[in-house]
C-alpha cells in the first residue's frame, strides 16, 4: 500500500469520526462509545476496519482534538478545540448545506 494513501484515509477517518462526533453533540461531559462510532464510519461504501478506527482515534488524542472518557472506551470532543475542530471539518459541513 502507497504511504500517501494511507495517509489521505488516515485523514478521511478522521475527519468523518470528527464530523460525526460533532453531529452527535459530543463535547465536554457528552461522549459517545468507540465501538458505536465503529458502525458509523463509512468510507468508500465500507466500513471502516477496528484497526484503523483505532489509529485514526490515537492520533486525533495525540493532536488533543477528542479526548477519551473511561480507559479510551468512550470519546468526546475538546471543546476547547471546537475552532480546529471545525476547520477539518468545514468541507463535510458545506456538503451538508448544499444539499
Amino acid at each position: 500500500m502507497n504511504k500517501n494513501f494511507s495517509n489521505t484515509y488516515n485523514e478521511k477517518v478522521q475527519n468523518e469520526i470528527l464530523f460525526f462526533l460533532y453531529n452527535q453533540g459530543c463535547f465536554g461531559k457528552y461522549h459517545y462509545p468507540i465501538k458505536g462510532i465503529q458502525h458509523k464510519i463509512i468510507i468508500n461504501g465500507e466500513r471502516v476496519s477496528s484497526g484503523d478506527l483505532k489509529k485514526a482515534i490515537k492520533s486525533l488524542l495525540k493532536t488533543g482534538l477528542v479526548l477519551r472518557y473511561k480507559k479510551l472506551k468512550n470519546i468526546h470532543l475538546n471543546s476547547h478545540k471546537k475552532e480546529k475542530i471545525l476547520e477539518k471539518i468545514q468541507y463535510k459541513l458545506n456538503q451538508r448545506l448544499e444539499f
